[in-house]
């Protein structure tokens, strides 16, 4: 069949077919502007959660952030019948949690991913999470990790320092570890938001949501552009049956990590606990990262 060009259609349709593409373009450009009024990407991302939680053995602080505070937890691996002060740490962790996960939870078992290594773990809450203050916003992510790690730093007596993060965590110790001189970085699940966003959910909605969404993750959490800048020792594990980040996403951000890195492929869930093979590989490495960085370090004392 022929097409019909424009100037053959009758003159009484061209008015109608030019007021239709106007409503439609003002549409989504209404539609825009509300994704970004109402702040949809931290909507879509963020499960903020401040309810009270008690977790005994382990340490909290508020740290000063703007009018605000920062809420951290402090873990030592105390699982041998030691007490907390007779863990004297030789390095500090600086942990990022996942989404659904709150830094109380996860301080001591932190801890014990570098066992038998004496380490004291700050874990921290984001902004609007726990009593970290303020409204929960990615935006607000980068200069709270920022904020935790200098502070950590200054009370570190020259310590070296590492960053770990699961799952939404990793952007943030991404963030850092690109910005910042630390000794190595653990990831576990990490996602390309952006990417994740339009890759995973843009089909059911031809991309008129996944698109503007994925435009309201801030720059500084661009996981693939961070990695790049990293050069710290990393070890990464990637989750091939994660039913949330899926696998080759994450193997985007494991890709661009530029730095010294040991991937491990673990066939896992999101949420599956690191147990027998991928345990020992976990230590393993933490092992060899320790040996290059804090006896190195203990060495040029």
């Amino acid at each position: 069949m022929q097409e019909i060009p424009l100037s053959s259609t009758p003159s009484r349709w061209r008015p109608r077919i030019r007021r239709v593409a106007r409503v439609l373009v003002l549409f989504y450009l209404v539609w825009l502007i509300m994704c970004f009024g109402f702040n949809l990407a931290d909507r879509f991302v963020l499960i903020p959660m401040t309810h009270d939680i008690r977790m005994p053995g382990i340490r909290s602080e508020l740290l000063p952030l703007d009018r605000g505070s920062l809420e951290v937890w402090k873990g030592r691996d105390t699982n041998r019948d030691r007490h907390w002060d007779d863990v004297v740490p030789e390095a500090y962790l600086l942990e990022f949690t996942g989404n659904g996960t709150r830094a109380e939870e996860i301080a001591d078992w932190a801890a014990s991913k570098f066992r038998p290594h004496p380490v004291e773990v700050w874990a921290m809450n984001f902004p609007g999470y726990g009593r970290s203050t303020g409204p929960a916003r990615l935006a607000a992510i980068p200069k709270a990790a920022l904020a935790a790690f200098d502070t950590l730093k200054s009370r570190a007596d020259g310590k070296p320092i590492f960053v770990a993060g699961n799952s939404l965590g990793t952007t943030a110790a991404l963030y850092v570890a690109a910005h910042r001189d630390v000794a190595g970085v653990v990831l576990t699940n990490p996602p390309p938001l952006r990417q994740l966003i339009r890759g995973r959910f843009g089909w059911w909605n031809l991309w008129l949501l996944a698109t503007p969404v994925s435009w309201g993750i801030p720059a500084d959490l661009d996981s693939i552009a961070n990695a790049r800048r990293c050069t710290a020792p990393a070890v990464i594990f990637v989750s091939t049956r994660d039913e949330i980040v899926p696998y080759r996403f994450q193997q985007i951000v494991a890709d661009a990590y530029a730095g010294p890195k040991a991937v491990k492929m673990r066939d896992g869930t999101h949420n599956d606990p690191f147990e027998g093979n991928d345990a020992v590989w976990l230590r393993e490495q933490v092992n060899a990262m320790w040996m290059k960085t804090v006896h190195a370090a203990d060495e040029q004392r």
